[in-house]
């Protein structure tokens, strides 16, 4: 089973947040970073995950937000 992951990306100049949640990818599309941030921050507390590894300084603070079960 895929786990589920919130990843941003830039990409021709726009910040793009790709969820990955039971195995489906989709993409969000922002043209302005904060914009990008604050909904992927949201995705991670709604899916209940970590952002990909290397992402972790994007959502800086939210580790105190979510309860991570391994």
């Amino acid at each position: 089973m895929s786990r589920n992951s919130v990843e941003i990306i830039v990409r021709d100049g726009r910040w793009i947040v790709r969820v990955i949640e039971r195995g489906e990818t989709y993409e969000e599309d922002f043209g302005i970073e904060e914009g990008a941030r604050s909904w992927a921050s949201g995705q991670i507390i709604r899916l209940r995950t970590k952002a990909v590894p290397g992402d972790e300084l994007a959502f800086a603070g939210l580790d105190s937000l979510i309860g991570h079960g391994t």
